[in-house]
């Protein structure tokens, strides 16, 4: 799967707006016509091989820095 495709995936799972779930079913649905032109494959095999889900599918990363000039 890829990148975009994970994060629309990932924020699908927690959007309550209706903007933001339109937009990354959207995304999902380009991915997914991409990966099926470089594949060489039906579009519709390509989503079936990547089912919705109902969780985190990107890790977390969080990085926090602190920087002092003396």
């Amino acid at each position: 799967m890829t990148d975009p495709c994970k994060m629309s995936q990932t924020a699908l799972a927690y959007s309550t707006d209706e903007y933001e779930i339109d937009r990354n079913k959207k995304l999902i649905a380009i991915s997914n016509r991409i990966i099926s032109i470089v594949r060489g494959a039906k579009e519709e095999n390509v989503r079936i091989g990547y089912p919705p889900v109902k969780k985190q599918v990107i890790s977390k990363v969080d990085i926090r820095v602190v920087i002092f000039n003396e």
